[in-house]
């Protein structure tokens, strides 16, 4: 079964969403990057059937809902409207409860879960210090936070200064008045996507700082998503920029997970496009 596809409750919901059924129901998570970062992402959670977890920032539930099948109880928290009618429209595991709420004062008790999984959140936050001192407060001792977050684009500096991409950028800039030099779309991702500067300057040492202030012990950290891959994402962006003036990868692009994980065979991992990150509560 594809990563994230849950089959709808009844035929109703089809009708009524057949745009997200054909767009979603045959690939599940319809977004490369995360996609591609499925494996490496559950073998840092390395979750068993006696775990609490909680996903903060859970969006469509996609992480969620695998996770709730592997684990004793799994609590999906968001903060976006209509965010329970997406664990009702679909059939998840008993074990998936969704909760309302912010991921800076998060509404549980302390030591409350074994486990606490983020992931594309920390960039986004207003104050993400206090959404890891919150996680560090409802972890029990001893256990784990799992940080996953991409970096910024990195290898699409090469292509905006491609001679064999400049008609691509220059027409999409015509028709969507979208960037036309890297810095521009620089400016313009961070203004739509995050608001913490300092992340995107320096992803590494800005998540492991955050982490270390919270009082948790790094225990592992890795890149994933090679140069060489992260070329075919950025171009992919590129071209979906040209066709929609949006600057985000567009709906069926996770067609190319498979050439994207042939380029990233023997990839070098000391950068990447996506860092991993696991720590854990003291447990005294």
């Amino acid at each position: 079964m594809p990563f994230g596809y849950f089959p709808p409750r009844s035929w109703a919901t089809v009708r009524s969403n057949w745009r997200h059924e054909l767009r979603y129901g045959v690939l599940g998570q319809d977004n490369l990057i995360k996609r591609a970062h499925v494996a490496q992402t559950f073998e840092f959670l390395d979750l068993d059937a006696d775990l609490e977890v909680l996903e903060v920032g859970a969006g469509g539930l996609y992480y969620a809902g695998e996770i709730a099948r592997k684990v004793k109880r799994m609590v999906a928290l968001e903060r976006i409207d209509r965010f329970h009618e997406w664990l009702f429209s679909r059939r998840h595991s008993g074990t998936l409860a969704a909760v309302r709420g912010d991921a800076q004062a998060l509404p549980f008790a302390d030591s409350s879960f074994d486990l606490v999984f983020l992931s594309e959140v920390i960039p986004v936050l207003p104050d993400p210090l206090a959404c890891l001192n919150d996680i560090a407060r409802v972890l029990r001792p001893g256990g784990r936070v799992v940080i996953v977050n991409g970096k910024w684009w990195g290898e699409m500096e090469g292509l905006f200064r491609s001679p064999l991409l400049r008609r691509l950028i220059d027409a999409s800039h015509r028709k969507w008045g979208t960037p036309r030099t890297y810095e521009a779309f620089l400016a313009r991702h961070r203004e739509v996507h995050g608001t913490q500067g300092a992340y995107f300057q320096n992803t590494e040492g800005f998540v492991l700082d955050l982490v270390q202030r919270a009082g948790l012990v790094v225990e592992r950290k890795e890149w994933g998503v090679g140069p060489s891959a992260e070329r075919l994402i950025c171009f992919l962006l590129l071209v979906n920029m040209w066709l929609t003036g949006k600057l985000v990868l567009g709906g069926g692009q996770s067609l190319w997970l498979p050439v994207l994980k042939l380029l990233d065979l023997g990839a070098s991992k000391s950068k990447g496009l996506t860092l991993f990150v696991s720590a854990r509560k003291r447990a005294t």
